[in-house]
């Protein structure tokens, strides 16, 4: 049965995922061995008093003697190493076998899927989400988190809970509050005499704009934005934020050709081709243009924060909400995490995964991460956490992190993937070349926009078949 749900067509549909899991998995710094071992040792004890999984632990019994497979991309080494130390400081008798999946991931998985061999664990992006559990690749884990004494869904941001969710069921646990805020260079404000956003405001849409205008120096390749304008997290919550929607209400079609959403996209396609203030497509600087001092504003998760401290940047910087739109601030999300593979059920390990696999949501693991700049705790319990709200400068406005989640969206879901999502398939490959005219091509969006809309919903209407 799953060698059917498993097509060609699926692994087609996937191919884009890549995409943004690499953005993600390119950006994430390293965490020192030596860290992860200094921190088991403290976090042992914290992690017996804080849990349930402790109590629940000394009621039942530990586990029988038996292994787990976790599987990652090569990238993932850091979080399940803390993952595998804390739920094995918990559970002794548990060996955890580690899988590091090379090459394409998603192809990977549905191969070993189809075979039956996928890992008990496998961490994913909220990228993948829609496809590995429409093929039956992940295991929904709505039914072990009811049935655990304490369900960490009740401690988790909802938007956050979201990303991990497709069609009612949860294939994913985010590991941190990923949001994207925005980053700015308050050295290259100050000297061109550009107002610094109000942290919990952000500048607005115009604002925005005239900054990285104003900001922009050709001639010694600076720029205002370093945009990422075609990940949906950007471009969607605009449209939102300018009172449009991605699709209709049954999901039926697709409306970015609204009169909304071609003004929201617009706006942002006027930051390159109008205002000249964004990093031109293609540039190459050697390296992040935020921190190289080549770009002003950044917008991305927590854990810039650490590449930007790592570096050494000589310019002082800091966060605030990104811009707001007219008729509603909002932003996006994106993040990862581990999930239970649909194979662990048929091998009767899922219960054991299950206690694997939410130990990235542990106090003690949330504030590892945490104390390290990566991340935002994802437990709402953490919210002022000392483990990051007490950390050092900068970032100064701390609290642009408690909003963020506030006014977060989860990306749009269609009816069903036949079609992709705004992440893979022919919905995403429609809105990749959209942008690609807009921004390098610099065609408006009025003309550009209607073209992708009948692409996607002429999908739609066939049911994803061509």
């Amino acid at each position: 049965m799953l060698e059917k749900r498993l097509s060609r067509r699926m692994f087609l549909r996937s191919a884009g995922v890549a995409g943004m899991a690499a953005l993600i998995a390119a950006c994430q710094p390293k965490v020192v061995e030596k860290v992860v071992k200094e921190t088991v040792v403290v976090e042992k004890e914290k992690i017996v008093k804080e849990t349930v999984v402790v109590k629940e632990t000394a009621k039942a019994g530990p586990l029988p003697k038996m292994k787990l497979r976790f599987g990652y991309g090569g990238w993932a080494k850091d979080y399940a190493d803390i993952m595998i130390a804390n739920f094995q400081a918990i559970e002794p008798n548990v060996d955890v076998e580690i899988e590091v999946i090379a090459g394409d991931l998603i192809q990977v998985l549905y191969t070993q899927a189809a075979a039956g061999t996928t890992g008990d664990v496998q961490w994913i992006a909220d990228a993948h989400v829609a496809n590995l559990g429409d093929a039956g690749v992940m295991l929904d884990m709505t039914p072990l988190a009811e049935a655990d004494p304490e369900d960490i869904r009740k401690d988790i941001y909802p938007v956050m809970l979201g990303l991990g969710m497709w069609q009612g069921k949860w294939y994913m646990i985010p590991w941190a509050c990923d949001a994207p805020v925005m980053y700015y260079n308050k050295t290259m404000l100050e000297k061109n005499g550009v107002p610094l956003p109000d942290p919990l405001k952000g500048y607005t849409v115009q604002e925005f704009q005239e900054a990285c205008g104003k900001v922009t120096n050709e001639k010694e390749q600076i720029y205002g934005w370093n945009g990422a304008e075609s990940w949906w997290a950007i471009y969607v919550p605009w449209v939102v934020g300018f009172g449009g929607q991605f699709y209709n209400a049954d999901k039926t079609k697709c409306l970015m050709d609204s009169p909304e959403a071609i003004e929201a996209c617009q706006a942002l396609a006027d930051i390159y081709c109008k205002y000249k203030g964004a990093v031109p497509k293609g540039a190459n600087f050697g390296g992040d243009p935020f921190i190289l001092g080549r770009a002003c504003f950044y917008l991305m998760n927590r854990f810039h924060c650490k590449n930007i401290r790592t570096a050494n940047v000589e310019f002082e910087w800091d966060v605030a909400l990104p811009p707001r739109q007219p008729k509603k601030h909002t932003a996006g999300a994106g993040t990862m995490g581990p999930g239970v593979s649909a194979a662990a059920e048929k091998r009767g390990t899922h219960v054991a995964a299950w206690k694997l696999a939410k130990t990235i949501a542990l106090p003690a693991t949330q504030k590892h991460f945490a104390r390290q700049y990566l991340s935002i705790p994802v437990l709402m319990s953490l919210a002022k956490d000392p483990s990051w709200y007490e950390l050092p400068a900068p970032p100064a406005n701390r609290d642009v992190f408690l909003e963020i989640p506030k006014i977060a969206i989860t990306p749009p879901q269609p009816k069903d993937s036949s079609c992709g999502t705004v992440y893979v398939g022919e919905t995403a490959k429609a809105m990749n070349d959209a942008w690609d005219k807009m921004v390098v091509g610099c065609q408006p969006a009025k003309e550009v926009l209607p073209e992708a809309v009948k692409i996607i919903n002429d999908c739609i209407a066939a049911g994803g078949k061509k």
